[in-house]
């Protein structure tokens, strides 16, 4: 999730979570694709203009499109619609936030809002505990790994 410099950029740091809006209809289907997104019933034809939920390549596609959109902005990891951002001091983060915000506009991709946490020094993203010192898995997570029983017979060791 992040590398040994991020670690020490996330000591003392101000940390956001922003979730998406409609993540996959931010990217438009080339011209030449449209009809290939094409389905009917039996009183209308439908063709996608943006990309559908469902493509196999969609989650490939939207994370290009996350990692262009925040390749100028320091300090900031994402996994297809969510998006982290930290920094040391609420100055420098806002500065962050802004260039995040600018990078967003062009790609069309826009927040929820009311999902946005902000000035948060610790927290949850994805499956980690994001902390000052950097992060570790959830607790809740591990738990329940180690709290799952034994496998009796050889299928039960598939479950996983």
């Amino acid at each position: 999730m992040s590398s040994g410099a991020d670690k020490q950029e996330r000591k003392d740091s101000v940390e956001g979570r922003q979730p998406f809006r409609d993540p996959y209809r931010c990217e438009p289907v080339r011209k030449e694709d449209i009809e290939k997104t094409a389905f009917s019933t039996y009183r209308v034809h439908f063709e996608m203009l943006v990309m559908p939920f469902g493509l196999c390549n969609a989650p490939v596609t939207y994370q290009c499109v996350m990692d262009q959109a925040l390749a100028s902005a320091p300090n900031t990891e994402s996994f297809i619609d969510d998006c982290l951002v930290y920094s040391r001091s609420f100055r420098k983060h806002l500065n962050v936030l802004r260039t995040v915000l600018h990078g967003f506009k062009p790609a069309n991709i826009q927040l929820r809002i009311e999902k946005c946490s902000f000035r948060y020094w610790e927290g949850r993203f994805l499956v980690h505990l994001v902390i000052r010192d950097g992060h570790q898995p959830n607790p809740d997570l591990v738990a329940k790994i180690r709290n799952f029983p034994d496998p009796t017979r050889s299928r039960d060791s598939s479950v996983f």
